[in-house]
């Protein structure tokens, strides 16, 4: 079994009940233990329209199969809550991204493992930060928190507000 960790987010319809329909979704697909962040609102990055902030956050849990069927269960799932694509980045009800597969490194077409948003994104290493601090990034060699400690002031610059239990999204 590999451990994964997935980000997840979206920014139209019903957020909150779509981030819990997205994550009891996923609590049949991972084996324990599954280990949430924080939910987070985020500033849309990398679009090019004006969009409402996301709600997102990192899930991490076992896995079975290989990397390209796991990318095939996340787009079941988006597909099921409504996901369209018209266009990259573009406004979704959900979005699932496989940020690392254990310590696979994939670059395929379909899909590329550890995730380039992975390192562009706060909201991703915020929350991998927080549920799994000494984690080795795959390809870095270095920890998620040292990486945390020296990204580059832009992605430091990335506007969250964190939700914490209880509070509404």
């Amino acid at each position: 079994m590999i451990t994964v960790f997935l980000s997840l987010g979206g920014n139209a319809r019903t957020k909150n009940r779509d981030m819990e329909n997205m994550l009891g979704m996923l609590s049949t697909v991972f084996s324990p233990p599954i280990k949430k962040s924080r939910r987070m609102e985020t500033e849309p990055v990398e679009v090019i329209d004006k969009q409402e902030w996301y709600l997102n956050c990192v899930v991490s849990g076992g896995y079975e199969g290989s990397a390209f069927d796991l990318l095939e269960e996340c787009r079941k799932i988006e597909d099921e809550l409504g996901r369209v694509r018209p266009y990259r980045h573009c406004s979704r009800t959900a979005d699932i991204d496989i940020l690392l597969f254990g310590d696979v490194i994939v670059r395929e077409n379909d899909l590329c493992i550890p995730h380039p948003g992975l390192f562009r994104r706060r909201f991703c290493l915020e929350g991998i930060k927080e549920i799994a601090p000494g984690l080795i990034l795959p390809g870095k060699g270095i920890s998620v928190s040292d990486y945390y400690e020296s990204m580059d002031e832009t992605i430091k610059e990335q506007k969250i507000n964190f939700i914490y239990p209880g509070q509404a999204g």
